[in-house]
């Protein structure tokens, strides 16, 4: 059964004597997908992307947040560098609310850190040389605070 392209099949392939042969790059790119709005799907994607609320902590827990800060400062007062667990609240750069991020680490000091607005705050300062403020943070956990809370 013959095909509807039988007569010109075997005929040689036509180029032109007034125009160059395009390369490889140029063709391809004529059928590369056109951006009409550049920058269009990062903000889409950026507005998809979910942030946490700032979550409220009852009087209980920042009383026992509290102890636990003050324990943990007088184990430094005595040259200890103790390992806990902390859990806090890391405000998000681009859009309201933020996530709440658990680093273990050794802590080397709580003290006072000057703000660029020139007021001051209390942060915990870690050995790995990072910090986190304690208005930010809503839990500690370590193994010695079993052993002197009782809990």
């Amino acid at each position: 059964m013959p095909g509807p392209y039988d007569d010109i099949i075997r005929l040689p392939h036509h180029v032109s004597s007034c125009r160059r042969r395009m390369s490889r790059r140029d063709r391809a790119a004529q059928f590369a997908p056109f951006a009409a709005l550049s920058g269009f799907d990062s903000e889409v994607s950026e507005a998809a992307r979910l942030t946490d609320g700032r979550r409220e902590t009852d009087e209980d827990s920042k009383i026992r947040l509290d102890r636990r800060i003050r324990r943990l400062c007088e184990f430094l007062v005595n040259g200890k560098t103790p390992e806990v667990t902390v859990t806090f609240f890391r405000p998000d750069e681009r859009k309201s609310g933020g996530s709440y991020v658990t680093a273990t680490e050794k802590v080397r000091r709580i003290g006072l850190h000057e703000r660029s607005d020139g007021t001051y705050e209390q942060r915990i300062f870690f050995c790995n040389g990072s910090s986190v403020s304690i208005d930010d943070v809503y839990a500690v956990e370590g193994k010695f605070f079993d052993v002197i809370d009782g809990e």
